[in-house]
Formats: C-alpha cells, structure tokens, sequence
C-alpha cells in the first residue's frame, strides 16, 4: 500500500483510532471475564453457617455481587458483601461477650477477602496480556 506523505498523518490517526478500539475491547472482556472469577472465588471462600439455614436468612456466601463503574479512560469494579457489616468481623476476628457484658474470647479470623483480593489483581494481568 503506497501512500502520498500527505496522507501519511490521516493513516496513522487510523491506526490508532483502530488501535485503541482493539485494546478497548480486549481491557472490558479481560474485566468481565475477571469480574466473574473473583466473585466465584469469593463466594466459594466465604466461611458457612447452618444458623442462617435454620433461620431462613440469606447466606453470607450467596450474597457478594458486584458493580462496575465505567469513566471514560478506567473502570473500576467493586465487589462487595450485602452482609457488609459482617464481613470486617468474619476478616479480622471480633470480641465474645457473654450476657452482662463480659468478654470471654475471641473468634478466630477467617481471612477470605484479602486473597482473593491479591489473587484477582494477578488474574486480571494475566487475562489482559492474554486478551492483548
């Protein structure tokens, strides 16, 4: 293809335009496809109780969900617990308090948030290097 060096700024705007449109497309599939595994991880990690069973209430693990935002050059992604309020605790631990106020224990932590964290920013790399 023989082109006038008139032309030459005109082929290479398309270029890029084009260019950028590929690796659009390749950073929200890698996103998707991302988002997707993360919440499976998350909900297969959760920790499992048999009193949310008995009591009829929606279990801690059934309830992660997620919602992205997308801004003109990033996206961000949130994944997030409905029971938000219990997430910090199942994470960190917390105090046992018996009837009159006394604390007796502690619960042990039951980290589940931060690797999958960790392990999700290292799958999206993969995923994008691959899709590019």
């Amino acid at each position: 293809m023989k082109i006038k060096p008139e032309q030459l700024d005109e082929v290479i705007r398309e270029l890029l335009v084009e260019e950028t449109e590929r690796t659009e497309k390749a950073i929200d599939l890698a996103v998707k496809a991302t988002k997707r595994k993360s919440l499976k991880m998350a909900k297969d990690r959760s920790p499992r109780s048999d009193r949310n069973i008995r009591s009829g209430r929606k279990p801690y693990a059934d309830s992660w969900s997620s919602t992205t935002d997308k801004g003109r050059v990033r996206q961000h992604v949130t994944i997030y617990n409905k029971h938000y309020r219990l997430t910090h605790l199942l994470e960190n631990g917390h105090f046992i308090f018996n009837k009159y106020g006394g604390a007796f224990g502690r619960t042990k932590s039951q980290s589940h948030i931060a690797p999958t964290q960790e392990e999700t920013n290292e799958m999206f790399e993969e995923e994008l290097i691959n899709r590019l």
